[in-house]
């Protein structure tokens, strides 16, 4: 070959290459591209997945607020409730207080009302004791013991005979 044609056939392999390598550039632009469009989308998705996370982590936090406001919630609800059963219990020890006072005092009114009516016999008694001991002129003992005496003869209360006596001022019988 002569250098012409040498010349030639490298000029033309140059161009080949040249061809070659515009090709070879062309796609290295679009790979390139692609690249850079797959690194927007890539950085486009992983921006939105950390924009996710952050939302999942808050909504977690959230979440985990909740809870422990639930928690607490539900502890107080417990001791209020705790609260309110003692708060029951010491009413229903109140009521069966004053209920047995209650009775108790029933008790003590009738303890008091019989009291009164010993009393009122008693001075009763002593009275109709006077009117006997001012009358017969005798003692304090010889004149209870004839108020006894007409209690059991007649089969009355001595109370009922001392009554008639201090109603009457005689010991007689009115009914016979």
């Amino acid at each position: 070959m002569d250098e012409e044609q040498a010349d030639s056939h490298i000029e033309r392999q140059l161009g080949a290459l040249q061809n070659e390598a515009a090709d070879l550039r062309e796609q290295l632009g679009k790979l390139n591209a692609r690249l850079e469009a797959a690194d927007f989308v890539s950085d486009e998705r992983h921006d939105r997945a950390v924009v996710e996370r952050r939302r999942t982590d808050q909504l977690e936090v959230r979440a985990d607020a909740g809870d422990v406001r639930a928690s607490e919630q539900a502890r107080r609800s417990d001791d209020q409730d705790l609260r309110m059963d003692g708060i029951r219990a010491d009413l229903d020890v109140d009521r069966e207080m004053i209920h047995a006072l209650q009775a108790e005092g029933l008790v003590r009114d009738g303890q008091v009302k019989n009291l009164q009516e010993a009393l009122r016999t008693a001075r009763l008694i002593g009275a109709a004791i006077g009117i006997v001991m001012a009358s017969t002129k005798v003692d304090q003992p010889s004149a209870f013991e004839a108020l006894r005496r007409a209690s059991m003869d007649r089969n009355r209360k001595l109370r009922d005979v001392a009554e008639q006596l201090v109603l009457t001022g005689t010991l007689d019988d009115p009914t016979a």
